[in-house]
């Protein structure tokens, strides 16, 4: 019978198993074993660190601590919201959740790869790339100046933009008239100008003299988009001989001659011009190119006589700049010669 000197006989958790093990339900000091009192019982207790503190690592229940327990180890977790789920405020690992760790804080963060670089998909920030954001996203944006005006360096679409104008030969169009009579010219515009127009004679129902006018085409800012004026250029050299009848024929303000149509034998009959503007488009993708706009055709020149020939252009994209003639006293033979206009950055 369990017996104290002091209390007479024991009764509740005090009791004496005969030894003085503090591992099983009847510690050393001759009380049932229970959390908190310092002993580890076998088999039931992970840890017994005697308080009961859950900030340390044995916890108030006598479990070792552990990520995911819901309990905060001072010093050793960041956090423990008690879950698995990587996507709130709290990682598996016990970690705060942070931009930069690789996780995806769901409603907080637009992305997370890990990473501190700003030319990626997922910026050092954790927000998405995107244009205007101020950081080149490698592969995809060419600039990013981070402003709305398009017409600038860097447009809206993040590409960069056209500075200039360039121009090289093309391909000439076919000839129409009598090729074998007269000289044969081929007088080109400057560099950089294209033909806007011809002035000429008329005599006896065929073009007596024709002389081209060129234009020098620039790309300039207009309203916050890229266009192309075309100002006054050189005068070309008058071929043929004299007329009695003069004539001027110019492609509207800001267009370049495309190409022609008339009629012609043993010299050129009539001639009919059309112009076109040039215009700078900017494609869904970004990128930025020249093209030709909405064709105008200028009013015929000259009398009915010879063979009509069909509307005869540069080649696709091409402009004018150069008369190809035959000529004597008269115009025999006509014809042009083009140039190549791209942008230029």
């Amino acid at each position: 019978m369990l017996y104290s000197q002091e209390l007479g006989p024991l009764a509740g958790d005090v009791h004496d198993n005969g030894n003085d093990i503090d591992t099983d339900f009847c510690t050393s000091q001759c009380v049932t074993a229970r959390c908190g009192d310092g002993a580890v019982l076998a088999g039931i207790e992970a840890c017994d660190d005697g308080n009961q503190d859950d900030g340390d690592a044995c916890t108030s229940l006598c479990e070792a601590a552990a990520c995911g327990d819901g309990l905060l180890q001072a010093g050793v977790e960041g956090c423990d919201d008690g879950n698995q789920d990587d996507g709130d405020a709290c990682s598996s690992l016990c970690d705060p959740a942070a931009c930069g760790d690789g996780l995806l804080y769901v409603g907080v963060e637009d992305c997370d790869d890990g990473g501190a670089m700003n030319d990626d998909a997922c910026l050092a920030d954790c927000t998405t790339a995107s244009c205007g954001d101020g950081f080149v996203y490698s592969d995809v944006e060419q600039c990013d100046d981070q402003n709305e005006i398009n017409a600038d360096g860097c447009s809206k679409q993040c590409f960069v933009t056209p500075t200039t104008l360039v121009f090289a030969a093309g391909q000439p169009t076919p000839q129409y008239g009598s090729l074998m009579a007269g000289a044969g010219f081929n007088d080109s515009c400057p560099m950089g100008q294209v033909l806007t127009g011809f002035t000429g004679t008329l005599k006896a129902g065929v073009h007596a003299a024709i002389k081209g006018v060129c234009g020098t085409p620039s790309l300039v800012v207009q309203d916050d988009a890229f266009v192309v004026k075309l100002a006054a250029g050189a005068n070309l050299t008058q071929r043929g001989g004299p007329g009695d009848t003069p004539w001027v024929r110019g492609c509207p303000i800001d267009q370049a001659l495309l190409g022609f149509s008339g009629s012609a034998g043993t010299g050129v009959n009539q001639l009919t011009f059309t112009c076109a503007p040039l215009v700078v488009a900017e494609a869904d993708d970004g990128t930025f190119s020249l093209g030709l706009g909405p064709v105008s055709q200028m009013v015929t020149v000259g009398n009915p006589g010879g063979v009509p020939f069909a509307q005869t252009n540069c080649p696709m994209g091409q402009v004018a700049s150069a008369q190809r003639l035959r000529a004597s006293t008269v115009i025999h033979a006509f014809g042009l010669g083009c140039s190549t206009i791209t942008l230029g950055y």
